[in-house]
């Protein structure tokens, strides 16, 4: 459960028992004080609180952004103005996720052939995702 925004991030508690923090760059999504959402321990610091993640670790991690790039293609008609050379900033404003995260995930597209990459954007192939 959220508990309160800090210089570095917000304030968790994990299971009504230990404290963490889901540090700014790792946040995906808006978050309020006493709002409930699933996270997952990213380490656990020698004080005993806890490093939150909003994202699965792993392979896990890179289907859901992967998900999220697929979904914005099909939003903007299966191209995304986002390449490898875009800020971070961009990214993190169009996808909320990492660009680290991103380069991941669009790597992992573009090896099963879902997706094209330009200089400054990735491009949906064409019946891609047809079923």
């Amino acid at each position: 459960m959220v508990a309160d925004r800090t210089d570095l991030g917000m304030k968790v508690v994990v299971n009504h028992r230990y404290w963490g923090l889901i540090y700014q760059d790792d946040v995906t999504q808006p978050l309020r004080r006493g709002q409930s959402v699933k996270g997952y321990v990213k380490q656990r610091r020698e004080d005993g609180r806890l490093n939150i993640s909003l994202l699965p670790p792993g392979a896990a991690r890179l289907d859901v952004v992967g998900n999220k790039v697929l979904q914005a293609l099909r939003e903007s008609g299966g191209y995304l103005a986002l390449g490898d050379k875009s800020p971070a900033h961009e990214v993190k404003a169009r996808l909320g996720v990492s660009k680290s995260a991103y380069k991941q995930a669009i790597g992992r597209l573009y090896k099963q052939q879902l997706i094209t990459l330009e200089p400054d954007a990735i491009r949906l192939v064409p019946g891609a995702l047809s079923e």
